[in-house]
Order: C-alpha cells, then structure tokens, then sequence
C-alpha cells in the first residue's frame, strides 16, 4: 500500500506541475492575444497617420518604419503564440495520460480490496479523487481568468482609441491654429 501512496503522490505532483505550467502558459496566450488585438489597433492608427503623411516625406518615411517594426514584432508574437498554443496542447496531452494513471491506479486498488473497504483503500481511493477535484478547481480558475481577460483587453483598446482621437483632434486644432495664425499677420498688413 505504501508503494500506491508513493505512486499516487509522485502522479499528483506531476499532475500539479503541469496544471501550473498550464495555467501560466494559458495566462500567456491571453496577454499575447490581448497584445495582438492592441497591436492591430495601433497598425490601423498607424495606416491612418500614414494616409495623413501623404505630403509630409519626412513624417510618411518615419510612420513607415514604425509600421514595419510593428508588423515585424507581431510576426514574433504570432510564433510565440503558436509555439505557446502547441506548449499547451502537449500539457493537456500530458494531463490525460497521467490521469489515466491515476484513475487506473485506483481502479485497481479498488479492484484489489476486498468489499470490506478498509481504511487504507478508501485513502487511495479518497486521495485519487481529491487530485481529480483539485484539477477541477484549477480549471475553474483558469476559466474564470479567461473571462476577465477579454474586457480588460475591449477597456485598453477602447482607452487606445480615445486618445489617438484625441492626438488627431490635438493635430487638426494645431493646424487650424497655424492656418489663423499665418492669416492673422496677412489681415494686419491689408489694413495699413
């Protein structure tokens, strides 16, 4: 019986290790898809002040570099992500073995027993189910967390939106101004 405990407890931590490694990798993802949509904003932003540029070289060449680094550092995103998303799916894979181990264990602890259901037995038993439900609380965790994720990313894009709304607004007030300004001293002289 020693030897099960010793096998369930060593299945339980390796489980433990790779609901962590899970959960952290799925927290990745988010933050990482969460970057790509921000990026995309800022990439159409970006299209914008370039249409804008049209006449201005030195301002057209600058938003164009900025362009290409962006899109170059989503491409990086993009493989990481990937690399993340086959990180994770190889955890799950992992999960499931080691959960059919465990409930194999188990069901052969329980097969081994005799129908009088001693102590020791409903421990293995007992401790088998408390990792599955361990599992289960985790994921409900992580699940919970996937939730907040999506807004938190809607509420910083939005945030995003404004104030390049109001950097254009800023810009097209400034030019206004330049364009009184040049008229004002032209008004003066008209006079006299």
């Amino acid at each position: 019986m020693a030897k099960i405990d010793n096998c369930l407890d060593d299945l339980g931590q390796k489980l433990l290790a790779i609901f962590e490694e899970s959960w952290e990798v799925s927290q990745s993802i988010n933050e990482l898809k969460g970057l790509r949509e921000q990026n995309e904003t800022i990439l159409k932003g970006k299209i914008k002040e370039l249409e804008n540029a049209v006449g201005d070289v030195p301002l057209y060449n600058k938003v164009t570099e900025e362009i290409s680094a962006l899109k170059e550092v989503m491409g990086n995103n993009d493989n990481i992500l990937k690399e993340m998303e086959a990180n994770l799916q190889a955890s799950s894979q992992e999960k499931n073995v080691v959960q059919g181990q465990i409930l194999e264990i188990i069901s052969q602890s329980a097969r081994g027993a005799q129908i009088t259901q001693s102590d020791e037995n409903f421990q293995h038993i007992n401790k088998g189910f408390q990792l599955l439900e361990r599992e289960s609380q985790i994921l409900d965790l992580n699940f919970s967390s996937r939730k907040e994720v999506p807004a938190l990313v809607k509420e910083n894009i939005k945030k995003d939106d404004k104030i390049r709304n109001l950097e254009e607004e800023l810009q097209l007030m400034k030019k206004q101004l330049n364009e009184k300004v040049k008229f004002f001293p032209l008004l003066f002289y008209s006079f006299f």
